[in-house]
């Protein structure tokens, strides 16, 4: 690779274009048809290509495809093979959703996929339809699909100021951005206008709401410019991945982009000026670019270079900060990455009869731009107004010199000392280790003063004639120009040196802090552990306090400051935390917006939308550099990434939660109905029965239809009975009342309020007084559930046995009968509430058996069922306390 490459591609870029490369060849191929609206044949397009496909033989299938009741396109997806649809229910009605398993078990080499944008029903197994995609594109089936531009994420809000329609469905900006193609349907809009008017897009009687709301000409024309500057985007994108791959470093004039060097001089703003002047008339994109050579600057710079980035921001450009210690070949390598074809740079003037030893800035970019184009623009009007120049900050620190010195004087003594026995060419080479020694530690400019210094003490000193600046032998002029010239050499070279490695460390410790950061973000399981981690790498990285601001409320624009927050904020602070979160900007000091404050506030958004504010106390700073707050963003945007992962975590719970409720819902409603359905019809029909005088006249038949209706009372006394105690069970509000129980005498009553039965109960008790304190009303009631759910479950004229015994100082009471039995896989299942076997309504409606085992639980018992052994049918054995 050779210089031209080294500068153009950077290591992460190629490697993140490599993974790209290798997840391409295990992936399916992505291609997009998009349009500007709805109407424009997009999902016509998409239909031709499948037939074209199929011609050439591929193996191509519709996943899903919404013909929207137009007759061209119904008539292209005849002779296309298709997946039937995944038929879903959701509160009582029926919806066609994609059916991804079937895709995947048929394996098309291609599947059509409608209506990117669209989002599934609860229930599905993804929310949105592009993560079914995504899950097709991981298995290697290549899928043509279709979006309207009005459905990216990032344009979401531009698309509600100019259509003023807040679009709900939107597409994240990654899923476009991993697209293999995309194809752009265009479309004039006085065509699309006509095919609307004809009908072919929607039906006659949505027409004309179409016309005077989204389909407004002036809307349509925007959005398709939208488009089209979106796909040039794109196809941008796709050229410099191809000439990074390729490598290609000299820039290929597609298009207009500008870049103009930020410096800590007051000429910069001009330039800056200029730049925005001419990527306006040639409506380009443009750069601010500032190279960080590890140059010390003082705090006068420091605040002249931040104003100078911060104007970048303000007038629409792009700030990029890159370090590397030749400034001109930072700025040409961030040329050559982001395809930018004009720099522009200021005239430089000169003192006439000046003597320069230096290339200027601009002169080097002339000479090293190559393909790159170079505009000097003049700044001599803008010269005549600034009054003051900040002064350089060369870095030489007292302590430093004085080091110089010291060195210098120790090895001078030491020298003349030694001079009688080593003689004076030694010394020379003494000095000479002296000076390379001393560049590994101090800064070029005292290296070479202390060089000529050394230079002239040896020839003082030592060589002969002693005491006089003469020198009779050439090869001792020539160890003294050696000397110098070997420091100076030697001095840049280490100073070069350090710069790199300054840059590097400082590289590397904002790398590790986001790592690390990052690290615990993925880690965290909730929003405390979040904050804390944030704040406390605020406090490591700044040595300050911080706050985060989080919504209080979901639904609301309500904010609150989290407890783990380490400042204290008046009502004034708490204002500029509202604007941030309302306006998603930075603000406080440091900013152009509400400076006084002391705190730097800083939006933690996602393309969603602000999640929450970070707060920054920096009192105790100077000045806030850009790339410190380019840091404080990264933090920003990994906290937000955490927060709301939380977020989509809790909606999926709550839609699982809802999805639950709602399925509970109609399995309580199904029994409920069901169970209160019998014993009314069969009081109903007894009532009715009573009213004919025949039957009055017959007392036996009168005693019959009474029985009739006192049975179906006490079902649905029992049926409502179970509902309230488990909902007094549930919310905590029952209290035992217990009391010394005959285990023969509770085994009778709760046989005596079962409803009527053609069954065989035998009962079995080791010893006829087994006495047991229990809570005489609950127990009753959890047994005769029990024993209900046997008689339920088995067929009329079988046996059900209970046996009770002691076993030390408990009861054991074991029910047995001889039906179906319980699941073999899971037999605790019956346990669970509303729990039916295999769905069925066979009676009750669910819970009899939850509300036993609660209260069996509150009495500080067991109770576990099985399937018995010795011949089929379930067993519950119930296992309590004597006292």
């Amino acid at each position: 690779m050779n210089e031209d490459d080294k500068s153009f591609t950077s290591p992460q870029e190629l490697l993140t274009l490599i993974k790209k490369q290798e997840q391409a060849k295990t992936h399916g191929k992505l291609k997009i048809f998009l349009g500007m609206v709805a109407g424009v044949g997009k999902t016509y397009a998409m239909l031709n290509e499948a037939h074209n496909l199929k011609r050439a033989g591929i193996d191509v299938v519709i996943g899903l495809v919404d013909p929207h009741e137009r007759s061209e396109t119904k008539k292209l997806i005849e002779g296309l093979p298709s997946i039937p649809l995944k038929e879903m229910e959701y509160r009582n009605s029926k919806f066609l959703e994609l059916d991804i398993d079937e895709i995947l078990i048929r394996r098309p080499k291609v599947v059509l996929v409608d209506e990117l944008a669209h989002t599934n029903i609860i229930g599905s197994r993804h929310t949105k339809r592009y993560l079914d995609i995504l899950e097709i594109l991981d298995h290697g089936i290549d899928v043509l699909t279709c979006l309207n531009i009005q459905h990216l994420e990032s344009l979401n809000d531009t698309i509600n100021e100019i259509t003023g329609m807040r679009v709900a469905e939107t597409v994240p900006d990654s899923f476009l951005e991993a697209a293999n193609e995309i194809i752009i349907i265009d479309l004039p809009p006085d065509e699309l206008l006509k095919r609307l008017k004809e009908g072919k897009i929607y039906p006659s009687g949505n027409i004309d709401s179409a016309l005077s709301n989204f389909f407004r000409e002036g809307n349509l024309a925007a959005l398709r410019e939208i488009a089209l500057r979106f796909l040039a985007e794109k196809v941008k994108l796709w050229l410099n991945d191809y000439k990074m791959l390729n490598k290609i470093p000299k820039v290929w004039k597609t298009g207009n982009t500008l870049l103009v060097g930020i410096f800590a001089s007051p000429y910069s703003e001009n330039l800056i000026r200029s730049t925005k002047r001419i990527a306006s008339a040639l409506n380009a994109k443009w750069y601010g670019v500032y190279v960080d050579n590890g140059s010390p600057m003082s705090d006068e710079e420091k605040k002249l270079l931040e104003n100078n980035l911060n104007s970048v921001s303000a007038m629409g450009g792009e700030v990029i900060t890159v370090k590397d210690d030749d400034v001109i070949n930072g700025m040409i390598r961030v040329a050559r990455q982001h395809q930018v074809n004009l720099i522009v740079v200021g005239k430089t003037k000169y003192t006439r009869g000046f003597v320069r030893f230096k290339e200027s800035i601009t002169e080097r970019l002339f000479k090293e731009s190559l393909e790159i184009d170079i505009l000097a623009v003049s700044n001599d009007t803008v010269r005549n107004k600034i009054s003051k120049i900040p002064k350089k900050t060369i870095g030489i620190t007292t302590k430093q010199v004085a080091a110089g010195f010291i060195i210098l004087a120790i090895t001078s003594l030491l020298s003349y000392g030694a001079s009688p026995y080593i003689g004076y060419r030694s010394i020379g080479f003494i000095f000479f280790l002296m000076t390379v020694l001393s560049a590994m530690f101090l800064r070029i400019e005292i290296v070479i003063t202390m060089s000529i210094l050394s230079g002239l003490i040896w020839d003082y000193f030592f060589i002969p004639p002693k005491f006089t600046l003469y020198i009779s032998a050439l090869e001792d002029w020539m160890m003294l120009i050696l000397n110098l010239i070997s420091a100076i050499i030697i001095g840049t070279l280490t100073a070069r040196i350090k710069s790199k490695q300054k840059i590097l460390e400082s590289s590397q410790v904002i790398t590790a802090e986001l790592y690390h950061f990052t690290a615990i973000i993925a880690e965290a399981q909730d929003v405390q552990s979040m904050v804390s981690a944030a704040i406390q790498e605020i406090n490591t990285i700044f040595n300050t306090k911080a706050g985060i601001f989080l919504k209080a409320d979901a639904l609301n624009y309500k904010i609150k400051l989290h407890s783990l927050s380490t400042i204290n904020p008046d009502i004034k602070d708490e204002g500029i935390v509202l604007w941030v979160f309302e306006n998603s900007k930075p603000a406080g000091r440091f900013t152009e917006t509400l400076p006084s404050s002391p705190y730097y506030f800083v939006p933690i958004k996602t393309a969603t939308g602000v999640l929450g504010i970070m707060a920054i106390d920096v009192r105790n700073l100077i000045l806030l550099q850009h790339e410190e707050k380019i840091l404080i963003n990264n933090l920003c945007n990994q906290l937000a990434i955490g927060l709301y992962r939380e977020q989509l975590t809790a909606s999926l719970n709550e839609a699982k939660l809802s999805e639950e409720t709602g399925r509970i819902y109609n399995t309580i409603m199904d029994c409920v109905s069901h169970e209160l359905k019998t014993p009314l019809a069969i009081i109903q029909g007894a009532s009715s029965a009573l009213k004919e005088v025949e039957i009055l006249n017959n007392v036996k038949a009168v005693t019959t239809l009474v029985n009739v209706i006192a049975d179906g009372s006490d079902r649905m006394r029992y049926l409502v009975q179970n509902l309230l105690d488990m909902s007094r069970i549930e919310a905590g509000n029952i209290q035992l009342r217990k009391e010394p129980v005959s285990i023969s005498e509770l085994l009778s009553v709760s046989l005596s309020k079962l409803t009527q039965h053609e069954k065989t109960i035998n009962i079995n008790i080791d010893e006829e007084q087994l006495i047991i304190e229990i809570d005489y009303v609950l127990m009753e009631q959890a047994v005769r559930n029990i024993i209900n759910n046997a008689i339920t479950h088995t067929p009329d004229g079988t046996i059900i046995n209970i046996y009770a015994k002691q076993e030390y100082n408990k009861i054991l009471i074991t029910i047995e009968d001889n039906g179906a039995g319980l699941p073999i896989e899971n037999p605790s299942k019956v346990f669970d509430k509303f729990y039916r076997e295999h769905g069925k309504i066979t009676g009750g409606i669910g819970i009899g058996l939850t509300i036993s085992k609660s209260i069996i639980d509150l009495h500080g018992g067991t109770i576990s069922a099985s399937n018995r052994c010795d011949t089929h049918g379930a067993k519950f054995e119930i296992m309590l306390p004597i006292g």
